[in-house]
């Protein structure tokens, strides 16, 4: 786990249990008679620590920056000090590593709920292909990647519908979606309302991968993620049409 950013529910849980865990053995009374007798399990513990910061957030997070290299020693030590001094000054360092953990424990928590609170607001019911290729982007908090992953979902699933593999973007969803002999069609095409709804799907279609996969080869669309789940929204409904479409014989 050396990104914190890319880290699921489950290794949060894990992280703020183990870090507990570690709370809790510095507090035991096991462990405060190792502090006094200057024991070896105190580097061991001291070590531990580190280890549990660099697994949890790794080399370059700013935690490890703060904490990576924290001793079992707190305030001012000199030359000669007696072993009463040296056990305080053990003490306030293990007070203080207990404070820490206390800390991003509480930073786990935090992402844990935003991350919930992510997860809640991800949109239900996508169009199985599309809530294949978006997977975990909105929870993750990539709302506008998704809808970049959305789009090119929904150009392969009308070239497998059509056939028309060797077309691509716009000038395929207005070859597939033609009211002048469409391959995919949404009605019997027989009276001029057909017609209309026909063309005003195809302009539907080419209008989502012109405003929303074609800008996103480039640099990504921007905006506030309830527009981009809006965005999702209308990619998996075009794709849910797409499928109910008739395939002209």
């Amino acid at each position: 786990m050396t990104n914190a950013g890319a880290r699921t529910e489950q290794e949060i849980n894990d992280g703020i249990n183990l870090l507990t865990e570690q709370m809790a053995a510095l507090n035991s009374d096991s462990f405060n008679r190792e502090l006094a007798a200057n024991g070896p399990r105190v580097n061991v513990m001291a070590s531990s620590f580190r280890n549990s910061i660099r697994e949890l957030f790794g080399e370059n997070s700013p935690e490890f920056r703060e904490h990576g290299l924290l001793e079992m020693l707190g305030g001012p030590l000199r030359v000669g000090i007696t072993p009463t001094e040296l056990h305080q000054a053990r003490i306030r360092g293990r007070d203080h590593m207990v404070a820490v953990a206390s800390e991003l424990v509480g930073r786990l928590q935090r992402k844990l709920r935003y991350s919930a609170a992510r997860r809640s607001s991800a949109p239900a019911g996508l169009h199985p292909k599309i809530a294949a290729a978006v997977g975990d982007l909105v929870t993750n908090g990539h709302p506008w990647e998704a809808v970049f992953a959305a789009s090119k979902a929904l150009v392969l699933h009308v070239k497998d519908r059509s056939g028309k593999q060797e077309l691509d973007g716009v000038p395929l969803m207005r070859h597939v979606f033609s009211r002048n002999n469409p391959i995919l069609r949404f009605n019997a095409m027989a009276s001029v309302s057909d017609m209309d709804e026909q063309e005003g799907m195809m302009h539907l279609y080419e209008g989502a991968i012109m405003a929303l996969r074609n800008p996103g080869g480039h640099v990504f669309p921007s905006g506030p993620e309830s527009r981009a789940l809006q965005y999702l929204a209308l990619i998996s409904m075009l794709t849910e049409r797409a499928d109910e479409a008739t395939l002209t014989p």
